[in-house]
């Protein structure tokens, strides 16, 4: 779909996802798998109108997601609520956003995104549908789930366009894998090249939080934390998640624990004590530290303090 240049759009800093540890794929059309995961634990929820959502049942669900939306932000103060539409070249776009473009929505996750100038189409789709159906201008935000060959290779353009808060590193059996020929395996060594991509991209575009995705293994849960566990390594804060059962491991793997709190205030203490003492680097557990690994223990010790607020009453929504 890339016919030439295109003008990059610049990011607005405004669009920052929360710190989600999980976000829960369930389909929008079915009411009692999404009350079901908003009871799990999951930090947001991703109501599907495209794979997990049969053509035949959209209509329903497009009726149905207002009234579902209202009642989840009333229950679940704090849930991140998100809508995956269809497609930019399908009919089904236009009818999902009247639907769920709303003020309960945080953002939409997308499908089959090329490159900026998709982001941008869609982009003025929704400015349209947030102006009619009395949603603040800018609100929503977009995740984009990389499903083509072209959006993996344009990842940075990508995270760099409005409205997108994070691109999500992806380790699909599906679309990603048919697109790139990969052969899937659980360790993720065919993948690693492009999670890392879309990390790179992510960090370069001022995305602090960036989501990986997907472990289709339902039932393979010492698989999933290893996977999440590698995923946290390599710099991820969050995931896609696809059944309720795994938010409990997927939430504790990037929850900061206890031990790594106090690790991190010793540094910002004693890092603080060299600074007043005019020195630029500190000796701690046998290695020289600096600037770099002060950031980073700040950046932790608030990554802490923003989970904990997460599903607190008095979110930012209207």
């Amino acid at each position: 779909m890339h016919h030439g240049p295109v003008p990059v759009l610049t990011r607005n800093k405004g669009y920052i996802l929360k710190p989600y540890r999980t976000l829960l794929f369930v389909s929008a059309a079915n009411e009692a798998m999404v009350l079901t995961g908003a009871a799990s634990g999951a930090d947001g929820l991703i109501l599907c109108l495209e794979d997990l959502c049969p053509q035949r049942e959209r209509p329903r669900a497009r009726l149905l997601l207002p009234a579902l939306m209202r009642r989840l932000a009333a229950e679940n103060p704090g849930l991140g609520l998100f809508v995956r539409v269809n497609p930019l070249d399908t009919i089904d776009l236009s009818f999902d956003l009247e639907a769920v473009v709303r003020p309960e929505l945080d953002g939409l996750v997308t499908s089959k995104i090329d490159g900026p100038e998709d982001i941008m189409r869609l982009d003025a789709l929704t400015t349209e549908w947030e102006r009619r159906n009395g949603v603040t201008a800018g609100q929503i935000k977009y995740v984009v789930v990389p499903e083509t060959a072209e959006c993996m290779e344009r990842c940075y353009e990508v995270a760099k366009s409005a409205r997108v808060a994070n691109v999500a590193g992806t380790i699909s059996r599906g679309d990603v894998a048919h697109a790139l020929g990969f052969e899937w395996t659980p360790e993720g060594t065919e993948t690693l090249y492009l999670r890392s991509r879309v990390l790179m991209a992510s960090r370069a575009a001022g995305i602090r939080h960036p989501l990986c995705a997907l472990w289709f293994m339902k039932d393979d849960l010492q698989g999933l934390e290893a996977y999440v566990r590698r995923e946290k390594q390599l710099g991820y804060r969050g995931a896609i998640i696809l059944q309720p059962y795994h938010a409990a491991i997927v939430n504790q793997v990037f929850t900061p624990t206890q031990a790594e709190l106090d690790s991190c205030n010793t540094i910002i203490r004693e890092f603080e004590a060299a600074l007043a003492a005019g020195e630029s680097e500190v000796l701690f557990e046998g290695r020289m530290l600096h600037g770099g690994a002060y950031q980073q223990a700040l950046e932790i010790v608030q990554l802490a303090q923003d989970i904990a607020s997460l599903r607190s009453a008095g979110a930012d929504k209207p």
